[in-house]
Formats: structure tokens, C-alpha cells, sequence
């Protein structure tokens, strides 16, 4: 009778069970998968291969996203492991479990909690990693001996020997080529004081029905876009301080709907859209990475 791992490890992709054996073959490196390909699948075999790992997200909306699928695979597949969430020092001791369990921690707990001496564990998960470089490195060195795994679409600036080597890369054109991203096209618009009304031209020319809108900030720039868009096709903003349940509702509604999504950055990193067949960036200016992340929202065919 085949484990819970190996039935899992069936399910994934070839080039998932590749990126998978890569790292089991080697104790630390970087997984470099284009957007869209499903890096946290391979996030979740490498954490339930072990008795004890910590999962690493930049942002609560990411580590929601993985308490989800971790939660669906656990009970799925017959896992007897336990997830925990840590934000905070007063959650280690409640946590401080030793059967299976995978601990998924957020950017600013890597800062404010202590986790030597209370966790000890077998390998450190890294996603989104080209986003917190400082702190995780400042993490990972309290644990030099553990095994270590860097997931990221757009590796900037990560060549030194900490991360070790690219152990795998699946591009863009591999992606589409299978039929697992969608292709796209580029349409500049260059009028920028009539770029909302050259946006709702667009928006109907090419009948455009779940637009993803980019802005610079959110006092300004974003104000003004709502402003203009609120009462246009069920149009919605998300900001940082939308709570969870609340993005769980937005994201829900914008499946389900013709429907525009203003927004900064926080459904960019790493956040699984469906349905989104358009991106509007009004702003570009924090570099190539943070535009690719932005624009390949668009390209998801199937999470």
C-alpha cells in the first residue's frame, strides 16, 4: 500500500515531482517556477516529507493561502500531521508540539519571535523569497545546519552561496507550451491624463470582464482610481488592511463576476486570482520582478 506521501507525490505534475526530487537531493537551493505553476504543491510535499518544517510567507493573505491547501492535502491524503500558525512569542510554547507538524510563520515573526531552543526543526521553506532576503537570512543562520529551500518566480539578487544553487527552473515558455499558463499580449496606453477613460475603451474593445487595476500608492493613487471606478462593473479595492475574510469574499466575487480589482501591491506576490483575463498597470517604477509578478496574474489557467 502506497504512504500518504507517495499518493501525494502522484498527483503532482512531472515537473513538480523533478523540482521535489531536486531538493530531497540537495540540502539547500532555489526552485525558479515561472508564475502560475503551483510552487506551493511542491512547498507542501517537501514540508510533509519531514517530521518538523517551517514554511515561510511574506504576508498573512499568503499564509492563509497555505494553511488552505496544506489543510486540503493533509485531510485528503490521509496526513497525520498538525499545521500551526505563529505570530507571535506567546504562540511557540502553546505550539510546541512532537508528532508531524509544519509551523507557518509570516515575515514579521521571523523578527519578533524567538524560535531556537523551543523549535528545532528539520527543514526551513522559504516562498516568495526574493521578498524578505534580510530576514530570512538572519533566521536561517540560527539554524546552519538545517535544510533550506528558496521558492521563487523573479531570483533577484539571489546568487550568494547561502542559497545555494538553482536546483530547477520551469519558464514561462515551458509553462505555456504545456497548456498550463495562458499566452498574453501587451497593449501600451500612453495618454496618461485620460488613462481611466482609455482604460474603460479598452475594457469594452476587447470585453474585458475580471480587470485586475495596479496603482503607486493607496492615499493618492489609488484613491483616485476608486473614485473614478466604484461604480463601474462591481468594481472592488484591496489594500493591505482588508482583512481575510474579507479578501476571501472579494476573490469570490471576482471569480464569479464581471468585475474590477483595484489594488497596490498586495495581490501580486504570489496570490492565486482565478479568472483574471486582464492587468492594468498605472505605474511602473519598483522593477522588472514586481512588474512580471503583476502581469502574470493574468496568466493562470488552472491553480
Amino acid at each position: 500500500m502506497l504512504t500518504s506521501l507517495e499518493r501525494y507525490l502522484m498527483s503532482l505534475r512531472p515537473y513538480q515531482r523533478v523540482a521535489y526530487e531536486s531538493c530531497i537531493n540537495n540540502e539547500r537551493g532555489i526552485i525558479n517556477h515561472v508564475c502560475g505553476t503551483g510552487k506551493t504543491r511542491i512547498e507542501v510535499a517537501l514540508a510533509l516529507t519531514y517530521k518538523t518544517s517551517i514554511v515561510i510567507a511574506p504576508r498573512n493573505s499568503l499564509i492563509s493561502q497555505h494553511q488552505e491547501l496544506f489543510e486540503t492535502v493533509i485531510k485528503h491524503f490521509n496526513f497525520n500531521t498538525k499545521i500551526f500558525i505563529i505570530n507571535c512569542e506567546n504562540d511557540i510554547p502553546k505550539y510546541n508540539y512532537d508528532g508531524n507538524c509544519v509551523y507557518i510563520v509570516n515575515n514579521s515573526s521571523l523578527k519578533n519571535v524567538i524560535f531556537e531552543n523551543v523549535i528545532v526543526p528539520d527543514v526551513i521553506i522559504v516562498d516568495e523569497a526574493h521578498t524578505h532576503q534580510s530576514s530570512v537570512k538572519n533566521f536561517c543562520m540560527k539554524f546552519q545546519d538545517v535544510r533550506r529551500y528558496f521558492f521563487t518566480a523573479t531570483p533577484q539578487d539571489m546568487t550568494s552561496d547561502f542559497y545555494g544553487s538553482t536546483l530547477d527552473t520551469f519558464s514561462y515558455v515551458q509553462a505555456r507550451d504545456l497548456g498550463i499558463v495562458c499566452d498574453f499580449r501587451i497593449v501600451p496606453i500612453f495618454d496618461d491624463a485620460n488613462y481611466d477613460k482609455e482604460l474603460i475603451t479598452k475594457m469594452m474593445k476587447y470585453d474585458l470582464r475580471h480587470c485586475i487595476h495596479y496603482y503607486k500608492d493607496v492615499k493618492n493613487d489609488l484613491k483616485e482610481g476608486w473614485n473614478k471606478f466604484k461604480n463601474i462593473r462591481n468594481s472592488m479595492k484591496l489594500t493591505g488592511k482588508t482583512s481575510i475574510e474579507e479578501r476571501t469574499k472579494i476573490f469570490e466575487k471576482f471569480k464569479k463576476s464581471t468585475c474590477n480589482l483595484l489594488s497596490c501591491k498586495t495581490i501580486s506576490y504570489g496570490i492565486d486570482i482565478h479568472e483574471c483575463d486582464c492587468v492594468f498597470l498605472k505605474y511602473i517604477g519598483e522593477g522588472i520582478p514586481d512588474t512580471i509578478q503583476k502581469m502574470m496574474r493574468a496568466v493562470r489557467k488552472d491553480i
